[in-house]
């Protein structure tokens, strides 16, 4: 990579924040669950608004969702590549042995 990106937190809310680029999480059993929103002028410790990403570099970015339920398995996160000026989606599956409640 030679040249740095914008990226854009996927906890992020604000009016210019497409849809296509919000996260989704689910469940094994096809439950969503929601973002938490603590308010556009709420600063999260540890949640990336907007940063520039330059070669060779990382970033860490904090997303809340609500807690899952009880019986669950494994959670999938469906992050946007969208918001670092990728295109499709990065997918994760989280077993239930790394959810912290």
């Amino acid at each position: 990579m030679t040249r740095k990106v914008d990226y854009y937190g996927w906890g992020t809310f604000g009016d210019n924040f497409s849809s296509r680029l919000i996260p989704r999480l689910t469940d094994n059993f096809g439950n969503s669950y929601r973002r938490v929103n603590f308010g556009p002028n709420e600063r999260v410790n540890g949640q990336v608004r907007l940063e520039a990403l330059h070669p060779g570099k990382s970033v860490g970015d904090l997303v809340v969702f609500e807690v899952p339920i009880d019986k669950v398995e494994y959670l999938r996160l469906e992050l946007p590549a969208g918001n670092f000026g990728g295109t499709g989606k990065l997918r994760l599956q989280i077993p239930k042995t790394m959810i912290r409640r």
